[in-house]
């Protein structure tokens, strides 16, 4: 096997292995938005910090801040109250 041929084996092999192990770890949407976008400047706070309306202020006073759309924001508070 000459060294091109090992070194895409090898890049394959490890792209595979890569993409098995963040199989098991998917987060819903509106959750890895939240701890991307609101976990960047702070604690992403648990979603039961919060009662469901204190969550609904936080986002309209958050989103803008965080740089989220109207549907990024929505898929966030969905997620925060599902899961209050």
């Amino acid at each position: 096997m000459g060294a091109r041929s090992f070194i895409a084996a090898a890049a394959l092999g490890l792209l595979a292995a890569c993409g098995a192990a963040s199989q098991g770890t998917l987060r819903p949407p509106g959750e890895a938005l939240y701890v991307d976008r609101c976990g960047r400047c702070h604690e992403a706070y648990p979603a039961h910090a919060y009662a469901d309306g204190q969550w609904a202020g936080v986002m309209r006073r958050m989103a803008p801040e965080a740089g989220l759309d109207e549907p990024e924001a929505g898929a966030i508070l969905a997620w925060l109250v599902e899961n209050n």
